[in-house]
């Protein structure tokens, strides 16, 4: 089923102001990637970020766009699976995950820690890559490994919906937005993707004159273009209950 209320807005800005963030909010951004959500929610709502990812390269941009923003006061960083914060249960008023679960085999641990680091009636936004079925075939699976150069391991939406209300989250809203040429998430995507993986610098995706960065939009673009019935965009708003089933803390 697809929603309507993802589509109008600026994914991922529009998803965090989902989050109804106020002054002070405790926020983790997991896959914060060169930092944009982390800064915007510093920046406009005054919230205290601890942003993560898999990326040190990512986690030391974010770092300077920081201090280059005068936000660094309330952003702090960490690189997943090398120097995760130990974090007491309920730290965070809310989570912002973006682009990292469909990467990751064994998704219920990193929920069921999310979970815990919420406190009671905190929310979790998630923007993730999905599968429209229920499996993609086995030559679309290995297109899609190569062009990530990463397990690519999404699930389709009755599995997201399981996942997340197994571990105890009530899903508010979920909206599907299908990736297509004129796809805003793919232009937000396409450069941090040219800076991060083809290490081409600032340089190269902002210069409008510049024929192997419009070529490799192009390229990008048309790769997605091929998947229009196999994957999308997800934005998901969750919450930890209150009072959490017993059992589920």
């Amino acid at each position: 089923m697809q929603s309507k209320w993802l589509y109008g807005f600026d994914v991922p800005f529009g998803l965090a102001d989902r989050i109804e963030p106020q002054a002070g909010m405790r926020i983790l951004n997991i896959g914060c990637g060169f930092g944009k959500s982390a800064i915007y929610l510093a920046s406009k709502y005054g919230c205290c970020l601890t942003a993560m990812d898999i990326s040190d390269d990512l986690v030391k941009k974010t770092v300077t766009t920081a201090d280059k923003t005068g936000v660094s006061n309330t952003i702090s960083t960490s690189v997943l699976n090398k120097d995760d914060p130990k974090t007491p249960d309920g730290a965070f008023d809310a989570v912002f995950a973006e682009s990292i679960l469909a990467f990751i085999h064994r998704k219920e641990p990193l929920i069921r820690e999310i979970f815990l680091n919420l406190r009671p009636g905190g929310t979790l936004a998630l923007l993730e890559l999905i599968n429209l079925r229920e499996k993609l075939s086995s030559q679309k699976q290995e297109e899609l490994n190569n062009f990530f150069g990463l397990p690519f391991q999404p699930m389709d939406e009755p599995a997201w919906r399981k996942i997340l209300t197994e571990t105890g989250f009530s899903v508010m809203q979920f909206g599907i937005k299908r990736l297509t040429l004129r796809s805003k998430f793919l232009d937000d995507f396409h450069r941090e993707k040219l800076a991060t993986v083809m290490d081409m610098g600032k340089a190269l995706w902002t210069s409008a004159k510049n024929p192997q960065a419009r070529r490799m939009m192009r390229e990008f673009r048309s790769f997605f273009d091929n998947y229009p019935d196999d994957i999308a965009v997800a934005a998901t708003i969750c919450r930890k209950p209150v009072d959490p089933i017993p059992g589920m803390r």
